[in-house]
């Protein structure tokens, strides 16, 4: 698997650096909180041999797996999304394990993926 090598905005060095128990940030829409977010809560892996990934899908985009196979929907039904193993919203941020990522790679969706 290649290595992304994800560099944290200066606000975001600020604030993740801070020693502060309790951190608040007041910033707009798609400048990163969750991103930012996702850090401390994952260390940079969950368990230390799982990588997770941030998913950045496109509005109106809908990605439903099942097993290996990866098919985009722009509205799909809620039958759709109760009989796939797992689903992703575009405009939505989830972090995903390695492992569903690698399904996203294989299926070519990999501009899709940030690691943490």
């Amino acid at each position: 698997m290649a290595e992304l090598n994800v560099r944290l905005l200066k606000w975001q060095q600020e604030v993740f650096s801070d020693s502060t128990r309790f951190k608040v940030v007041a910033a707009g829409r798609r400048t990163g909180k969750s991103r930012l977010a996702a850090r401390p809560i994952t260390g940079g892996s969950i368990t230390g041999t799982i990588n997770p990934f941030i998913t950045d899908i496109p509005r109106g985009i809908t990605f439903i797996v099942n097993g290996t196979t990866v098919t985009t929907e722009q509205t799909p039904s809620q039958d759709t999304l109760d009989d796939a193993d797992a689903y992703y919203l575009g405009g939505h941020e989830y972090i995903i394990s390695d492992a569903d990522a690698q399904i996203l790679i294989d299926a070519g969706y990999s501009s899709y993926l940030t690691q943490l």
